[in-house]
């Protein structure tokens, strides 16, 4: 196993373990502080813009960070692209957000505050679009800056205002627009000094990254799209109520998810540069391997446990529904092991094979939470939810089969060289604090 990648990662996991507390916290306060329909609102911004962010990068992320990887000479022209690209697609980006939101009612129930909300999606893929230059250098520290900063206006806002009895809905969509503004501000500045205005405009550059970052930005969408389409149709079908009490429990469960994240940003960030693809596949299955496995045994607490952990996190309105978080738990670990596997993939050019697990996956969420959730509610919401990850996981191994050689059983169960990583780990751990000024013998 590749010590420098399982580093990498642990050092980015302890940066998205951070950014979850932060969240989580920012969560529980929402869920008490809203009621269950004004948590729905919130959750569908959330899901509507992060969506929208994606859509709009056109793949620019991951293009830009294969460009910068493979050539970085080309750094001062790919990142004056990458801004100049942005000031365009934000603006177009806002607009469909807004479009969203009065098809879906709100701009009618919320007025004002739906802008708002809409305009979280320029600043949201200023980041997106410009963490790609972060990824190419291989420069992980300014990437998990970019991505505290904004954890950390959300929390202290948030604390600040529920400490004065003044959190209510309006006050924390506005918090969410300053805290995205304030983190593309910071990744702006970060890569100012290579912005060269001269470089403008290249349409080849702009064609060989549009080329890359195609076949990425379709099989990105769709992982989105499986994980959010059905915030959209239990809305549609269920009801504003049913929605807050679902985005409860799918957020919960997601907390798995953004452990996955941190891997995956790794992952991609080392595809990008390697050169034996083999390897670098089977660097990424060990690694996801190991993960999903202490994940599992997280998940399994949680299974055991909803009904109070609900109660307890976000309150009685949302313990009503223990199956149905059961079931997100199942399918979040699910996810979790597809968003680390994938980016091998991505980083390899492999994109197509993401194409292909994520519109199945998205395919199967649409007829299963069509069908499943009149009939049993949400949790026929939840059973949707783990049905879709789990055909999505089953065409991404299946790519690693074909693509590298590697048996099913190698890719998806644990193996002994996963337990001596772990101890490799822990004496490295050990020997570090042995070497901490005040702790010698």
């Amino acid at each position: 196993m590749n010590p420098a990648m399982l580093l990498d990662s642990v050092w980015v996991l302890l940066t998205r373990l951070v950014m979850r507390a932060a969240n989580f916290a920012v969560f529980v306060l929402l869920a008490r502080s809203l009621s269950v329909g004004e948590f729905g609102f919130y959750g569908y911004v959330m899901s509507t813009a992060l969506v929208l962010a994606i859509a709009f990068d056109l793949g620019l992320r991951q293009s830009g960070a294969w460009v910068i990887g493979q050539e970085p000479a080309a750094d001062p022209a790919v990142t004056t692209h990458l801004i100049a690209l942005w000031l365009v697609l934000g603006t177009a980006g806002v607009l469909a957000c807004w479009l969203m939101l009065e098809a879906g009612g709100y701009v009618a129930g919320y007025g004002p505050l739906a802008l708002v909300a809409a305009l979280n999606v320029a600043p949201m893929l200023c980041l997106r679009t410009g963490q790609g230059v972060f990824l190419g250098r291989g420069d992980l520290g300014r990437l998990n800056r970019s991505e505290l900063i904004s954890r950390a206006v959300v929390l202290a806002g948030t604390i600040g205002l529920w400490a004065l009895g003044r959190l209510d809905l309006a006050a924390a969509i506005w918090i969410l627009l300053a805290a995205h503004v304030a983190a593309a501000a910071y990744l702006l500045w970060q890569v100012s000094g290579a912005v060269r205005p001269a470089t403008l405009f290249q349409p080849a550059l702009i064609a060989r990254m549009f080329r890359y970052g195609g076949e990425l930005w379709v099989a990105i969408l769709l992982l989105i799209l499986l994980g959010r389409i059905g915030f959209w149709i239990v809305s549609w079908r269920l009801g504003e109520d049913a929605l807050g009490i679902y985005f409860g429990s799918q957020r919960l469960g997601e907390i798995l998810v953004e452990v996955a994240t941190a891997v995956g940003i790794v992952i991609f960030s080392y595809g990008v540069r390697a050169t034996d693809i083999k390897a670098s596949a089977r660097d990424a299955i060990r690694i996801a391997r190991l993960v999903t496995a202490l994940m599992a045994l997280v998940a399994l607490v949680a299974l055991a446990l909803a009904r109070p952990l609900l109660g307890l996190v976000l309150g009685a309105d949302y313990a009503a529904e223990p199956g149905a978080f059961r079931l997100v738990m199942l399918g979040a670990l699910a996810n979790s092991y597809t968003t680390m596997l994938y980016p091998c993939l991505s980083a390899q050019g492999l994109a197509r094979w993401g194409i292909a697990a994520f519109a199945v996956g998205s395919a199967v969420a649409a007829v299963a939470f069509w069908l499943l959730t009149p009939l049993f509610g949400l949790a026929g919401a939840g059973l949707a939810y783990a049905l879709a990850q789990g055909a999505a996981v089953a065409v991404i191994v299946t790519a690693y089969r074909r693509r590298f050689g590697f048996g099913v059983a190698e890719i998806v169960l644990p193996q002994g060289e996963d337990v001596r990583a772990l101890r490799e780990i822990g004496k490295r751990a050990m020997g570090r604090l042995r070497r901490v000024p005040g702790r010698e013998p």
